[in-house]
Order: structure tokens, then sequence, then C-alpha cells
């Protein structure tokens, strides 16, 4: 029996943006790697996904010990921020090749197509609207916005709400780019494309075992 394409098995297509939709910038990358903010960021969110009624006290603890790190951070990196942050308001984003491609396809199928991204809300959907793709999409999350930073389910389940979708994950995929991107996925109950055209390797991806895994949106073009 053939397999059927990705547009016979799912309605829902959940899209990460830097990396996966656009071209990653190296300005974005050395930003993960060394603002402080968003490395605390991150941590909060990995202690986030462990919250139960035992742990409470323990996280809020965490919290606290993070919070007293991120001031230190901050007054020994302060010039380093405002110097990523002023150079990311001039980055400008660039499609991953084929991706309009999989997006008009997508809208053309009367397909579900969606963006859950960690970067600021109010730049994606300024770069959403200057790549001429914004009304492509039904719903726009942002991880920064509801403070809930993948590999945290809360912006897939939030998509999920907002389509009315959340009992019926069967048929929603997130594309993605990175490793905490798949591990929202699988912590939602929904499947994930791993496209190894952005932040991490494939062999990297693989580890995490996404559903799927494409090298390029060209071939993941050609999966639909």
């Amino acid at each position: 029996m053939v397999e059927k394409g990705l547009l016979g098995q799912f309605d829902v297509f959940i899209f990460d943006w830097d990396g996966t939709l656009t071209q990653m910038h190296f300005l974005r990358k050395l930003n993960q790697m060394l603002n402080p903010s968003w490395r605390y960021k991150k941590r909060r969110t990995r202690q986030m996904l462990r919250i139960g009624d035992a742990e409470v006290y323990n996280i809020v603890h965490t919290k606290r010990r993070y919070a007293v790190e991120m001031r230190a951070m901050e007054f020994k990196n302060k010039m380093l921020i405002s110097l990523i942050e002023l150079s990311l308001k001039f980055v400008k984003p660039h499609l991953q090749d084929y991706a309009k491609d999989v997006i008009t396809t997508l809208y053309k199928d009367n397909k579900k197509i969606a963006l859950l991204t960690d970067a600021n809300p109010y730049r994606a959907l300024r770069e959403l609207s200057e790549e001429h793709i914004s009304n492509y999409f039904d719903v726009v999350v942002s991880g920064q916005e509801i403070k809930a930073l993948k590999p945290n389910p809360a912006g897939i389940d939030t998509v999920l709400y907002a389509l009315n979708l959340h009992k019926d994950k069967n048929r929603v995929v997130y594309i993605c780019d990175m490793v905490d991107d798949v591990l929202a996925a699988k912590n939602a109950g929904v499947r994930a494309c791993a496209v190894a055209n952005g932040v991490e390797s494939y062999e990297r991806l693989s580890k995490v075992r996404p559903w799927r895994i494409y090298n390029s949106m060209e071939s993941l073009r050609k999966a639909l």
C-alpha cells in the first residue's frame, strides 16, 4: 500500500518561523547562544514542563534563583545584550527556498495553517507581512507572549484551542527545525516533521526521533 502524502494525512499544519520558514540569520543564532536573557527564558520553560503539586515549591525556589542569576548576568553583559538586540532590529527575513510554495499549496488545499514561534510577536507579524504571506495563516502564536517557550507544549495547545481542535490531534503536524521544537510537539501529543536546513543538523534532530525528517523545504514540498 502506498503511503499518503502529507496533504492526505494532516488537516492542520503548524510551522515554526526562524530557521524553518526563514533562513536563520547568524545574529539570531548569536542571540540564542550568548544573550543571557534568552538562556534564562529557555531554562524557565524547561522548569515549567515539570510543574506538579509536589514540585511547586522547588519551581518557585528555582524561579527566584534564576532571577538572581539573571540580574547578575544582565549587569555583567549589559553592553552585549544592547548590541545584539539593536542588531536584530535590522535583520530582515529571507524565506527558505520553496517555503512559499509549501504554504500556498496548503492554502489552496484548504488546510489550516498556523505559526508557532518563540520570536517576539511583533517581529513575527511584521516579517510575515513583509514576506506577503500573513494572509495564509489562521493563527499566529508567540511563545514569548504566552510566556511558554518551547519545549513547553503550551504554544501548540494554544494554537489548537484557537482552532477548536484541541481534542483531535491525530491530523495535526508541527513543522520545525530544532530539537526543542520536536520535543514541544511530542509533549503536546502531535507529530513533528523536522526540516534540517535551519539551526540543527539532521543527525542531532534524528536523536529526538521526530515523525519525519527532511533535508530541505524542497524535500518537504515533494512529500506533500
